[in-house]
């Protein structure tokens, strides 16, 4: 099973003249052409620490797997609700 600490940070209503300033993770990287999808992580000597930044109205979700398929994969799905409570589940 994949050893990881899953940091969300969901940023509802986010415009694209915002930048999404990195934390103090050792890689980043893009995701989509938009701009709106960043994952930042830090490998450590049990796995990695990893965040997800979004700019979303609905969720946001990352899976591993060891084929690429969603058979046996871990993934953490979070949102963040309409009181502004961010919620996760894996």
């Amino acid at each position: 099973m994949l050893k990881a600490i899953l940091l969300i940070s969901l940023l509802i209503g986010l415009n694209s003249a915002q930048e999404i300033e990195p934390m103090d993770f050792m890689h980043h990287v893009i995701v989509d052409a938009d701009n709106k999808f960043h994952i930042f992580w830090t490998p450590d000597d049990e796995g990695f620490t990893m965040e997800l930044a979004v700019a979303t109205s609905g969720y946001a979700a990352i899976g591993f797997s060891p084929n690429g398929g969603m058979s046996g994969a871990d993934i953490f799905m979070g949102f963040v609700d309409d009181s502004g409570q961010a919620h996760g589940m894996v």
